[in-house]
């Protein structure tokens, strides 16, 4: 599964509409000159919003419960240290076994017998659980989605970083790239489009904010 795991889509009515689709491509291909870029493909203001309407919508569906998701070195930690404590008990039944063996002359047969069938059921479970955290544990480690490798970003980062690049990509059909102006201040077709989409959204967001997030790489 990608991105969003277990998080469901909050459902809003469009926010995005062919009108605003079609601004948004205008501000995207005209520089502050008005000189017009030319692109690949140019896009489908229809296609457009819809593709903004889905990103937007994956964006609430994170931001609503951004923080309650536990980041990705807080689940490894535990993980691992739920495998520590799992292995020591599986071991301390093992040897614990034995010496209860010794006892059939000085207890109940069948209470002792009945305490060391209990172990060996709870060692199947211990193993099974010892074994199923080393597969969520891999699971974990393997996972790319942004709420688990936030390290700090905010939900409007994850929009701005992953979402509005891979609509940028498909309707534009280029790649996102970084570009500056003489002074050092950020420009370029992907900036403009992140820009846009934001105001239209009216998520206060700074140009070297918007800058920042497209080094960053889209999970």
């Amino acid at each position: 599964m990608k991105e969003r795991d277990q998080i469901e889509f909050v459902r809003v009515a469009p926010v995005f509409s062919k009108g605003d689709a079609i601004k948004i491509i205008e501000k995207t291909v005209k520089t502050p000159t008005g000189i017009q870029k030319k692109f690949p493909q140019m896009p489908n203001p229809e296609s457009l919003a819809h593709d903004l309407n889905v990103s937007y919508h994956k964006y609430l569906g994170w931001k609503e419960g951004w923080d309650q998701i536990p980041t990705k070195k807080i689940l490894l930690d535990q993980i691992s240290d739920a495998k520590k404590k799992t292995d020591k008990t599986i071991k301390i039944y093992d040897s614990l076994i034995p010496n209860l063996e010794k006892l059939e002359q000085v207890i109940c047969a069948d209470v002792l017998s009945s305490v060391i069938d209990g172990i060996n059921n709870e060692l199947t479970e211990l193993a099974i659980v010892f074994e199923n955290l080393g597969m969520v544990h891999d699971h974990v480690f393997r996972h790319s989605g942004m709420a688990l490798t936030r390290k700090g970003k905010t939900a409007e980062t994850y929009f701005m970083c992953s979402l509005l690049p891979e609509v940028y990509s498909k309707n534009f059909g280029k790649k996102p790239s970084r570009s500056t102006l003489p002074d050092g201040k950020p420009a370029g077709p992907m900036f403009r489009f992140t820009q846009a989409c934001m105001d239209h959204l009216q998520i206060a967001v700074t140009a070297e904010a918007i800058a920042s997030s497209r080094t960053r790489p889209a999970k």
